[in-house]
């Protein structure tokens, strides 16, 4: 993660939360957050205004300054489970992985996804009646 001016985690919560992240710094300068725990899938968050502490404990705050681009690499590891086999077929690969991103900025921006739109306007003929 380039181009961050800050970050936080549960524990800088008020009350705090302890987190299940662990951070690294890179050599680059990057920054890496790695969940220390597993999940089951029903612990997902489905509003970022209302988290359990389970999954205040799962997040972390990015926040940019005067920023126009982000650049993130998102990487999925097996499921490892220690002294035990992945389940048939799988090859450690059975779960999915889900992100949720909320953001908070000086702008504001209006979602038309879904909504109907006036059909366009029809090109005026060549050359003009």
């Amino acid at each position: 993660m380039s181009s961050m001016s800050s970050y936080s985690l549960s524990t800088d919560m008020d009350p705090p939360v302890p987190t299940e992240l662990s951070v690294t710094e890179l050599d680059d300068g990057r920054m890496q957050f790695v969940s220390t725990e597993v999940g089951i899938g029903n612990d997902n968050a489905q509003d970022p205004d209302d988290l359990s502490d389970v999954q205040k404990a799962r997040m972390v705050r990015l926040n940019f300054e005067n920023t126009d681009c982000v650049d993130m690499e998102f990487a999925i590891l097996p499921y490892e489970v220690p002294d035990s086999d992945p389940p048939p077929g799988t090859n450690g690969w059975s779960f999915g992985r889900n992100f949720m991103f909320s953001f908070i900025g000086s702008f504001q921006f209006e979602c038309l996804r879904g909504l109907k739109q006036p059909p366009s306007v029809p090109p005026s003929p060549v050359p003009p009646p």
